[in-house]
């Protein structure tokens, strides 16, 4: 659906939902603070003031969104960072918002937080919006038995926060409970943002010079509208990953974040300087010469056996258990989609060496802050 197409329905609380492209609008960020007794450790609840871009009217509201230590703040911090790439999270009013904006104002939080009082942590066991799974209640009271905690009693999640092993039993919680909707807004309510900070428990920004990222390939195809770009890490196989976002987000995914834990302050200046590395990536040539074919080792994705077909039907190839190609005759027939979609084991781009020692010195010299 082009975006400027707008389908409008409302709902049974009189809100107008906008089916079209749609984008989590931040206008608020905060962080809560509490200190484990025991043992010294510093935890933090993070939450987000947002609102929706396609549900009107649009009220912004508060919701916890994360809780643990702060190395897994941070972690977590630059993962979401990725989905401002593509348009998904903007900022308020929906305004454009980067990566390395979305970082710092989290820094800005995280270095000066409020409070996070240590109270009960209370939910109940049911099938309400608000309510946990009752298909969770096992592993639940598994997980706080293991911590040392009272298990669930009836229908309700009780923690005491000031208990022993609490603050990290919570953390477990959301871990094995999250792809079944335990999350962090369903244990804890609003914490005012505004109420007295504590900066001795925050978090400082640090410094990203000196940082170096090695190890990252990626060559631009040239198209008619978005460009595709072809990746990858170390010794891995190239694969095509799609437009400039998707080459954004996977960085940040599997290099800033581990960078940012290494280096505490490194993940903006990262982020900027590889944006720069891919606007400058080598161009493949449509005559590179493609293989494509079934792995028999393993088992391959019905998706992907499907696509195969469909792009031997495409080419004319017949029954051949593999196609050898050209970029070009692939992108003739519509084949840039199926291209995506392969594992990187069952494609083989011959690039000339000239263009892979140049893409691999240009990603040392572009990542050397």
């Amino acid at each position: 659906m082009s975006p400027s197409k707008v389908i409008s329905a409302h709902s049974e609380r009189g809100l107008v939902l906008e089916m079209n492209m749609s984008s989590t609008w931040v206008s608020g960020m905060s962080a809560a603070a509490c200190v484990d007794d025991e043992t010294g450790t510093i935890y933090y609840l993070l939450s987000e003031q947002t609102a929706e871009s396609n549900v009107h009217p649009r009220r912004p509201h508060w919701s916890a969104r994360f809780f643990g230590t702060g190395s897994q703040c941070m972690a977590a911090i630059v993962r979401w960072s990725s989905s401002c790439e593509g348009g998904c999270t903007k900022g308020a009013n929906g305004r454009d918002m980067t990566p390395s904006g979305y970082i710092g104002k989290w820094r800005e939080a995280m270095n000066m937080p409020v409070r996070l009082p240590k109270g009960q942590v209370r939910t109940k066991f049911g099938t309400g919006f608000y309510d946990v799974s009752p298909d969770l209640k096992d592993v639940v009271s598994a997980t706080l038995v293991r911590f040392g905690l009272p298990a669930v009693q009836g229908d309700e999640l009780r923690v005491d926060m000031t208990a022993r092993n609490a603050l990290p039993a919570l953390i477990e919680l959301l871990q094995v409970g999250s792809e079944k909707g335990l999350y962090p807004w369903r244990l804890w309510s609003y914490v005012d943002p505004m109420t007295a900070h504590v900066p001795g428990l925050g978090i400082p920004k640090g410094s990203g010079k000196g940082a170096k990222v090695s190890g990252v390939r990626v060559w631009r195809i040239k198209q008619a509208h978005d460009d595709e770009f072809l990746m990858a890490f170390d010794d891995e196989k190239l694969k095509l990953v799609g437009w400039h976002y998707s080459v954004m987000q996977k960085y940040i995914a599997r290099a800033v974040v581990a960078a940012e834990l290494e280096q505490p302050g490194v993940a903006e200046s990262l982020i900027r300087a590889f944006r720069k590395f891919v606007d400058e990536s080598p161009v493949v040539s449509m005559s590179t010469t493609i293989q494509i074919s079934l792995r028999e080792d393993v088992e391959v994705p019905a998706y992907q056996k499907r696509d195969f077909e469909e792009l031997k039907l495409k080419l004319g190839v017949g029954d051949a258990g593999s196609i050898r190609t050209s970029l070009e005759k692939i992108e003739s027939v519509g084949g840039m989609w199926s291209l995506r979609h392969f594992d990187p084991s069952m494609v083989q781009f011959e690039l000339d060496a000239c263009a892979d020692a140049r893409s691999e010195s240009d990603a040392q010299a572009s990542l050397l802050l």
